[in-house]
């Protein structure tokens, strides 16, 4: 038998955990998916797909995954495997965490943060970066739960004629929910590269934090800000140290 390849195929949503495959041609079609890279043979298969569509269920979040399709039209009879075809499950923000120590060196390393209300923030030399003229977006840490007094502690590069404002929800991640402010800043006079650390004065509670950049319109449209290695922590490192001959 000559059986038709299947064709037109498309991933057409997915979530934290599943995806949603279409396809055009192919009465009876086997899919088989893994992680990216796997090899076929090592998948998982789903067999005798006649409705055009298949529905992967059970899937990792955050994870990219890769599949194959090819009809069967009889015993021992099939098309050839077409793909591979990709597609990446979103984050399951609604894991909590305990601690925090985002360094962005092999993108977002610890839970699931998101960017509102646009996807702008970007993740360049293993730091999260933003075009120091963009006021509107924030990026938004997954829900932190505190056991204790603690401190929010980060590397800012900032440019001057812009700035940074870090606040808290404990409510929820929509940009009215972030009404307590730890830092709210304009650099007018100099560029600004330093260690920053802020009390987190919600002990016992769950918390997002958000940043959001600060600018006065001044800065240059091709100049970008940057965080890196945000942590939460019990000690704050010292700043702003100065000495006095003691006589």
């Amino acid at each position: 038998f000559n059986c038709n390849t299947p064709d037109s195929v498309e991933v057409l949503s997915t979530s934290h955990n599943s995806a949603n495959l279409v396809w055009s041609i192919g009465n009876n079609v086997i899919i088989e998916y893994g992680n990216k890279g796997f090899d076929i043979g090592q998948g998982i298969r789903l067999n005798n797909l006649n409705n055009n569509y298949a529905n992967l269920n059970n899937l990792q979040s955050n994870t990219e995954y890769e599949f194959y399709l090819r009809d069967s039209c009889g015993p021992y009879s099939y098309s050839k495997w077409v793909g591979p075809f990709d597609f990446k499950t979103f984050c399951d923000d609604s894991i909590l965490i305990t601690a925090l120590n985002e360094t962005f060196d092999s993108g977002l390393t610890t839970g699931c943060w998101s960017t509102i209300p646009y996807t702008s923030w970007e993740l360049i030399n293993n730091v999260a970066s933003i075009n120091a003229r963009d006021t509107t977006n924030w990026l938004i840490s997954p829900p932190i739960i505190l056991n204790d007094h603690n401190y929010l502690c980060f590397d800012y590069n900032g440019y001057r004629y812009s700035g940074l404002s870090v606040a808290i929800s404990t409510t929820g991640k929509q940009i009215n929910d972030f009404n307590q402010v730890l830092f709210d800043t304009l650099y007018m006079l100099d560029d600004f590269d330093e260690r920053i650390c802020l009390d987190l004065e919600n002990p016992n509670d769950t918390i997002y934090i958000g940043f959001k950049n600060n600018s006065n319109g001044y800065v240059s449209s091709w100049k970008y800000n940057q965080l890196d290695n945000i942590e939460i922590t019990e000690c704050a490192s010292p700043q702003n140290i100065t000495s006095e001959l003691l006589s």
